[in-house]
């Protein structure tokens, strides 16, 4: 009986003396861990990456404040010019403002909150992003009387693969699909 004593507390003593000082700093918690915007913007800034002339997250956002600059005037053909020649989510967000401007009306205050943002392919003409991000705040308002409004419902977090592609360094960037 003894002798189990004494290797227990042998074994214990071997255990405590190679065990990692962050087990013997149990007073301090462990960072919490980042988010992913926050790992997306350490990768951006790794110091083995040179720095991006282009900031993935810049552009949705760019593209985003477009798309509500289009919305809030009911203009269908700013909205069309968001999104590549045939694209089949250009072509469905075009008929959702239309269906908002037939009974008029425009979508105003929309923001969308961008949580994460991960390049996935990165070219001179072509950028596939996987996003992650949810339509934080938008009202449906009268054309006519801009005092009739309703707040519409936010949506949930939503994760999608976006491509945009640019023919030419001075055009902006256009959403050729979202999957």
């Amino acid at each position: 009986m003894v002798v189990l004593a004494v290797v227990a507390v042998a074994c214990l003593a071997a255990v405590l003396l190679a065990a990692p000082t962050s087990w013997l700093s149990l007073s301090k918690p462990p960072p919490p861990p980042a988010t992913d915007l926050q790992r997306s913007s350490m990768r951006r800034m790794s110091p083995s990456k040179p720095p991006e002339t282009k900031s993935e997250a810049r552009i949705l956002e760019r593209w985003d404040r477009r798309r509500a600059a289009a919305y809030s005037h009911g203009d269908v053909a700013a909205l069309r010019r968001l999104y590549a020649p045939g694209s089949q989510a250009g072509a469905g967000d075009v008929r959702i403002l239309r269906s908002y401007t037939a009974r008029g009306l425009v979508v105003t205050g929309m923001r969308m909150r961008l949580l994460s943002v991960e390049a996935v392919h990165d070219s001179r003409h072509r950028l596939v992003l996987r996003v992650r991000d949810r339509l934080s705040t938008a009202t449906a308002t009268s054309r006519v009387d801009r005092s009739v409004h309703r707040q519409l419902p936010t949506d949930h977090r939503s994760t999608h693969v976006v491509t945009l592609v640019h023919d030419a360094t001075d055009q902006p960037w256009q959403v050729s699909s979202v999957r």
